[in-house]
């Protein structure tokens, strides 16, 4: 695990202009060079850029940084619902198996307030009629930043 000192140097190689803030473009030129894509990019600023105004501060970036472990726990539980719902273990979801599991706990009314066919028109970006891991969370993360 890396020391607070070399945390601190991280934000410093990173904050190019010597601001006291990390940029989107500074963040982007940074993580382009360690072959990172666009998304990876969005997904960083999303965590790290607690006030949304495309900046880092060093106290939003240590303060995220201190929340991580709690943040991969959560990360870990979806991983296990998404497992849990993809029956055969091909690494997608299938609306025939998230109907499955609805009704095997026992929510025939709530199958009938789940609009199935929304959930993959909103979470299926590559129109392939089913859910894989990247979509799944996805589809999380736009709900409950809604």
């Amino acid at each position: 695990m890396a020391s607070d000192q070399d945390l601190l140097m991280a934000f410093k190689t990173i904050d190019k202009s010597n601001s006291g803030e990390i940029t989107a473009d500074e963040l982007r030129t940074y993580l382009y060079k360690k072959r990172y894509n666009e998304l990876f990019v969005q997904r960083y600023l999303r965590l790290f850029d607690r006030n949304r105004d495309g900046k880092i501060t060093l106290e939003e970036y240590q303060n995220t940084l201190k929340e991580i472990p709690k943040a991969q726990r959560e990360y870990s539980q979806w991983r296990e619902l998404f497992e849990t719902i993809d029956k055969d273990g091909n690494g997608h979801i299938t609306k025939k198996e998230l109907k499955s599991v609805v009704r095997q706990m026992g929510s025939n009314s709530l199958l009938k307030l789940v609009d199935f066919d929304r959930f993959f028109e909103e979470g299926d970006s590559d129109y392939s009629g089913k859910l894989n891991y990247r979509e799944f969370l996805d589809w999380l993360d736009r709900s409950q930043n809604a």
